[in-house]
């Protein structure tokens, strides 16, 4: 039985205030009605889809920014300022790190790094640099190539690449054969493998590489554009090259993913590399021939909700660290390298927030403001030079400073 004061108070509801309203409804014109059934529909669907609602409640400040006229993420004026300064702070001791003659604490690929990190802002000793990266105390003179640690294990394609990618920047051209190691090295047999780059020449074919793919794509691309490869035959030759790895490279993403790599993508469960993802966003976004919606809006949507700080490294795990040859003599090699991980999902971000629009813009953004307020990369001055480095790399790119197009 229903309580005497419930029914007093529904009949008091319908009397004063259903009643009137429904009235009111019925004299609505029909258009009127269906834009009122509308209102109800939309307030029931908000109600539910409350959390979609508030996160793009969430993001119209960022919807609203201005865009920049380089394509740069659109910061804050302050924050911009704090990102400013933070490379001030940090470009003393990474100048200080390049080598003034042809002796220096840190071997090429680090020099080189740095050098990439640097030259936005000028400054940079280019001969010193170039005699170093070319002295005989790196150089494997025997390849005209690099090895990870100079002297050790076998040449290292993605180093080889870093400095010829370095070259380049400094508008130094590679010589002929600089450029025949990279195209040498460079899968042309195998039907899965055909294209991609392995970090060492002669590895069996499962072990093409994300990252040396990447990394050589950027230094081939980077050497043409600048018509630094002058012999005919040389230009051409490297220029298939370079198409033949962006395809293999935007066709080896994860199965599950669009905008990531695997280590080793041939590779069934090897390790998903969100920093060498970033570096493989720059490449096909260097050379723009194709079309990168897919990989873009699939970058943002997938962001780490958790940023990393810069602490963080990627390196290959047990499965995937050793590498075997095709040559059964030759003993096995690590895949030692290392990457700063913030870094790279900077650059791969900022990379996409380049080309999406609307809502996956503000996304974009809001990632790139958090990753750079809520972690300590604006504070990184404890860190290796390396890492260094890469986070130069990556402020340069969120101020649209960028060492290559």
């Amino acid at each position: 039985m229903v309580p005497k004061f419930l029914t007093e108070f529904l009949e008091k509801l319908l009397a004063d205030v259903l009643k009137p309203a429904m009235a009111r409804i019925e004299r609505l014109s029909l258009v009127g009605k269906c834009l009122f059934l509308m209102a109800i529909a939309g307030g029931i669907l908000a109600y539910y889809q409350r959390d979609t609602v508030e996160a793009y409640t969430g993001l119209v400040p960022y919807r609203l920014r201005q865009p920049t006229s380089t394509g740069a993420p659109a910061l804050t004026p302050e924050l911009r300022l704090r990102v400013e300064a933070t490379r001030d702070l940090l470009r003393p001791s990474l100048g200080a790190a390049l080598p003034r003659s042809i002796s220096s604490k840190y071997d090429a690929w680090t020099v080189a790094q740095i050098a990439v990190a640097l030259m936005p802002g000028g400054g940079v000793d280019v001969p010193a640099i170039v005699n170093y990266l070319r002295a005989p105390s790196q150089v494997d003179q025997t390849c005209s190539c690099w090895h990870q640690i100079p002297g050790r294990g076998e040449p290292n394609v993605a180093v080889s690449a870093w400095i010829v990618y370095a070259l380049a920047l400094m508008d130094v051209p590679a010589t002929h054969a600089e450029i025949q190691f990279l195209i040498e090295a460079q899968d042309v047999i195998s039907t899965r493998g055909r294209g991609a780059w392995p970090l060492y020449p002669g590895a069996r074919m499962e072990y093409a590489s994300a990252y040396a793919t990447a990394r050589a794509v950027l230094a081939l691309r980077e050497h043409l554009r600048r018509g630094l490869v002058t012999d005919p035959r040389l230009r051409a030759t490297a220029g298939e090259a370079l198409r033949s790895g962006l395809g293999w490279l935007a066709g080896s993403h994860a199965s599950e993913n669009q905008a990531r790599w695997r280590l080793n993508p041939l590779i069934e469960g090897s390790q998903l590399s969100e920093s060498v993802s970033g570096v493989a966003m720059q490449a096909l976004h260097a050379a723009h021939q194709s079309d990168l919606t897919a990989y873009n809006t699939e970058w943002v949507e997938r962001l780490p909700l958790t940023i990393p700080r810069i602490s963080e490294i990627e390196a290959a795990g047990t499965d995937d660290r050793w590498i075997f040859f095709d040559d059964a003599n030759k003993a096995q090699e690590a895949d030692a390298i290392r990457h700063q991980r913030l870094a790279w999902l900077l650059v791969g971000t900022v990379e996409a927030y380049r080309d999406v629009n609307g809502w996956d813009k503000a996304k974009a953004l809001r990632w790139i403001e958090s990753a750079i307020t809520s972690t300590d990369i604006l504070s990184p001055r404890a860190a290796e030079a390396w890492t260094k480095a890469e986070v130069f790399i990556a402020l340069n790119r969120v101020l649209g400073e960028y060492e290559a197009f």
